[in-house]
């Protein structure tokens, strides 16, 4: 049986509309049946009952819903390539700002229209600057990029900065950083993982988040919590004041799209996901003039869709663009809905609806589902039924479906805090404890401690306060000073790909989250030289941190604490054991002096346009960044210090120095430091010469000696590393101990406020199960300025709260569907 039913697709050649009976989005609200006038590509009027002019065609849009012209804020598409452009467009994207691909500076961005006729819609732009790393060239390392890119800056004039951080959270703070330091204007694409450094996000950068969500993780307990909680973390965001764009980048197909937005919606306002991917990005454009809402005067580009955007039955019906209309669905305007037909002497009911992808009809009642759509033929058993958007012959439009109910998630669900902070607290007392003193060990004694600070310790001391530790037959500690880490550090610790890179900063990628610095309070450790690798003659500039768990990455950083810039001789920086096939000078032991040379003759002729590995270098021989270098063998070191004097400099510490003992007086007469390792000997070709009595030797030359761990796993047992040296030379046990507290922070000239517990001094200590130099011993607590950052009995409980989390999200992973 056929129905006719004349069709008429061609749009007319007018410019002039009224869309009628449509759901309109404004800024804060819909109009409900509402009517939009178009004269000439632009918005003539908009609202209720408005008199529709003479010269429109009427457009019924009953049951639609008209969206301001979506605005894909960051793209890679090509912008020469129309299919790209048409799939975004097929999304509801009406403009959208393309951006290069693939290299950290990637020009400047384009601002189309998604039109078949490839339009600019601005000349404003923004540079795009990617934190992403190469393989072989400068920078391989995330500290060399960011570098690159402040040195970049440094060069050109630029105001509008787009940075891509790679997936990074820490990034996002980075790229803030960067933006106040260049009193940049910048745009930041995110990560949806904002949600674990939201305490130090700020509000006055523009902000874009993926709707491509993480969708696939192993089985660690950090990427699972990714996992979940990035759809939560727009919604957390808005609730913590903070405003975003929405970007599809990454998302392939137009159902994958609609789904992310949906499972947004679930989450928070639907308003506010409008908001941002119409207004907001329009005003991050500037654009916003003529763009991003639905008001009168602005050009006349509409999303629409055939229902409430986010129910899940709904799709994208018609883009406007400029008030050119591209129509995105095979269906006709009016098609969804119920349908009277008359046929002869009998009347069929027709109901038209969509279950998920799938196109259901009704007739009577019967359901088929085996229905097929082409052309605008609806084809449904025997029947044939001819649509169009205008109305059709011996059918009536009865109703359009009801409109579906966007279900939300009612309970609110915000990241687990498994490492909590322990309070603070204003007045402390540590009662009967056994106490060790720089240079003796006192029993049963007491230490008062006072915003954050050491203020007495002694026998039986009187003060009231907040909280009381009962240490009675626990050790006393100062917090242990690790003098050489490579800890903390996001991406390669090395910038490997040049010889002389001092311009790279290791407080740039210090990472927070690394969980070494937990594992390291749990050994006793308080503070940290993080330093570049050794991979160059002259590499990046160190740091020093406190291992404050849970505090952000700025927290962390000893505010008082010298610079330091890292050296190395010997095989590593000759590459001796890397890249075989590299052409990267220096070859040899003999060219490492010599580029070290090179490098400082020509800082010390340096003028002219800012440069930041001079700027670094000038700095050095100005005496403002202390030389701290790796090394191991003695004839190398004595070369280092004949031939920093050709510029009135020395170095400040040799690190490892594992043949020191041969050169203690030269040492001691230079003034130059030692931190080494326990008794570490015959590993490779430059330790041959190695002997476990070098810090004991060193030190009873004079030269100021310490231990140091060069290692996350050995950082956890530098007390045991201490005591092994009473085998090796020293007799008294509070002497070892200062090569891992007193000695180190004598070096870095921090013993006025580290490395002991004296009155004055930063309350940095440690409570022990045990005499601290025992392999047996373990860590009870640590404490740095007076504030809890570890404790056995609470970790003992974490551990199992993080295999119950841990089951329950792999669980939810495995089970998922939303």
């Amino acid at each position: 049986m056929i129905i006719l039913l004349f069709f008429q697709f061609e749009f007319p050649k007018i410019s002039n509309y009224a869309i009628v009976n449509a759901n309109i989005f404004l800024k804060d609200s819909i109009i409900r049946n509402g009517t939009i006038i178009v004269k000439n590509g632009k918005i003539y009027e908009v609202g209720k009952n408005i008199k529709i002019p003479k010269d429109v065609l009427v457009l019924d849009y009953s049951g639609k819903y008209i969206y301001p012209g979506f605005i894909e804020i960051i793209s890679e598409i090509s912008s020469d390539t129309l299919k790209e452009i048409k799939k975004l467009r097929n999304f509801g994207f009406t403009i959208v700002q393309i951006i290069g691909k693939d290299s950290i500076l990637r020009g400047f961005t384009k601002i189309i229209f998604t039109e078949d006729s490839i339009k600019k819609v601005s000349e404003n732009s923004y540079f795009v600057i990617s934190f992403q790393t190469n393989k072989e060239k400068y920078p391989v390392s995330l500290m060399g990029t960011i570098a690159k890119i402040r040195q970049f800056l440094y060069d050109e004039n630029l105001k509008n900065v787009l940075f891509l951080t790679n997936k990074n959270e820490l990034n996002v703070l980075r790229a803030q950083k960067i933006a106040d330091e260049f009193k940049l204007n910048s745009l930041i694409f995110g990560t949806n993982k904002e949600f674990r450094v939201i305490e130090s996000l700020k509000k006055n950068q523009n902000l874009v988040l993926p709707l491509k969500f993480i969708d696939s993780v192993s089985d660690n307990l950090n990427e699972l919590i990714d996992w979940k909680f990035s759809k939560e973390n727009a919604r957390i965001l808005i609730e913590n004041g903070y405003f975003f764009a929405l970007s599809s980048n990454g998302i392939k197909e137009q159902n994958e799209f609609l789904k992310s937005l949906r499972i947004l919606a679930k989450r928070m306002d639907e308003n506010k996901i409008i908001l941002s991917l119409t207004l907001i990005p329009a005003k991050m454009l500037g654009i916003d003039n003529n763009y991003g809402s639905i008001e009168k005067g602005k050009i006349a580009n509409f999303t629409i869709a055939d229902g409430n955007i986010f129910s899940k039955n709904s799709s994208i019906f018609e883009v406007w663009i400029n008030g050119f209309i591209y129509r995105i669905s095979k269906y006709p305007r009016k098609f969804f809905g119920d349908w009277e037909v008359r046929m002869n002497d009998s009347t069929l009911r027709l109901k038209i609806y969509k279950e998920g992808k799938s196109l259901r009809v009704k007739v009577n009642d019967k359901v088929y589902s085996n229905v097929h759509f082409e052309n605008n033929v609806l084809e449904v058993d025997n029947y044939k039924f001819y649509f169009s958007d205008d109305g059709c012959l011996n059918c009536k439009y009865i109703s359009e479906l009801e409109e579906e109910e966007v279900k939300k998630i009612m309970e609110k669900e915000n990241p687990p805090k498994i490492y909590k902070l322990f309070p603070t607290f204003k007045t402390i007392l540590i009662k009967n404890g056994i106490i060790w003193l720089p240079d003796t060990i006192l029993e049963n004694a007491d230490i008062f401690i006072k915003n954050g600070k050491i203020v007495e310790i002694g026998k039986n001391l009187n003060f009231n306060a907040e909280y009381v530790i009962d240490a009675t037959n626990k050790h006393i500690t100062p917090g242990i000073f690790d003098a050489h880490s490579h800890i903390a550090i996001d991406g390669d610790v090395n910038e490997w790909s040049e010889s002389i890179t001092p311009e790279v900063r290791v407080i740039d990628v210090i990472n927070p989250f690394d969980i070494n610095i937990y594992r390291e309070l749990a050994g006793g450790v308080t503070t940290a030289h993080i330093m570049h690798g050794s991979a160059n003659a002259i590499g990046g500039q160190n740091v020093i941190i406190k291992l404050k768990w849970g505090f952000p990455a700025d927290s962390l950083v000893y505010k008082d604490s010298p610079r330091t810039i890292k050296f190395a001789l010997g095989e590593n920086p000759k590459r001796s054991n890397w890249l075989e096939n590299s052409d990267r000078y220096p070859r040899s032991r003999l060219g490492v002096i010599s580029i070290i040379e090179d490098a400082l003759l020509r800082a010390k002729n340096y003028k002219g346009k800012k440069n930041l590995r001079m700027e670094a270098l000038k700095e050095i021989l100005n005496g403002k960044i202390q030389i701290h270098c790796h090394a191991y063998r003695q004839d190398e070191m004595l070369a280092l210090m004949e031939s920093l004097k050709k510029f009135g400099i020395q170095v400040r510490m040799f690190h490892h120095a594992l043949e020191a003992y041969k050169i203690s007086k030269e040492l001691k007469r230079e003034n130059v430091y030692v931190s080494t390792f326990s008794d570490w000997w015959s590993y490779k070709f430059e330790a041959y010469d190695a002997i476990p009595y070098n810090a004991f030797i060193t030190t009873k030359n004079n030269v100021l000696t310490s231990l140091n761990s060069d290692s996350p796993e050995l950082a956890r047992r530098l007390n045991s590393e201490a005591g092994k040296m009473l085998k090796y030379g020293f007799t008294k046990e509070t002497d070892v101990l200062k090569l891992i507290t007193i000695n180190p922070a004598k070096q870095f000239s921090l013993d006025k406020f580290v490395g002991s517990l004296e009155k004055g001094k930063d309350a940095d200590f440690v409570i022990w199960n045990g005499n601290p130099l025992s392999p047996y011993s373990i860590v009870l607590e640590t404490w740095i300025e007076g504030r809890k950052f570890f404790d056995r009995e609470e970790d003992l409980r974490i551990r199992k709260e993080i295999k119950l989390l841990k089951e329950k999200l792999m669980n939810e992973f495995k089970n998922y569907s939303e």
